[in-house]
């Protein structure tokens, strides 16, 4: 095999791995985001946790400022059988519970959380629907 060929195969590789990265940055962020808002399912939440943002995305970690510490999961058994890893906004995390129940709808980006609450006086329950900001 003369120079010329390997070079040519080289930059076919190198051509094709761009195009590779070009493909899965378009989905995980053109895509994969109008896909979830559009999905709706219903839920129970089963566990909350956070990862520190530095291990998932270590650029805007040390870019933001101040910078973000965490990323907030909430885990959610669904009514459809799926376990689903749900990242939402720290505001709303902190208001879960195991048990509570997360309702998400089409459009909107986050999932509404249904807490429970039962009045006083009368003790009937009326639950409290909180829906984080898009």
């Amino acid at each position: 095999m003369n120079f010329m060929a390997s070079r040519r195969i080289t930059i076919g590789i190198g051509i094709a791995l761009l195009l590779g990265i070009a493909i899965s940055l378009g989905w995980e962020f053109g895509v994969t985001p109008y896909l979830s808002r559009q999905e709706a399912w219903k839920g129970t939440v089963v566990e909350k946790f956070r990862v520190h943002s530095w291990l998932l995305e270590p650029v805007a970690y040390f870019t933001q400022s101040p910078p973000q510490r965490f990323t907030y999961y909430w885990k959610v058994d669904c009514t459809d059988g799926r376990i689903r890893h749900i990242a939402v906004p720290g505001a709303i995390w902190g208001d879960a519970q195991t048990g509570y129940r997360a309702i998400k709808s089409p459009g909107h980006r986050w999932p509404a959380l249904v807490i429970p609450h039962v009045q006083e006086s009368t003790g009937i329950q009326d639950d409290i629907l909180i829906v984080p900001e898009e």
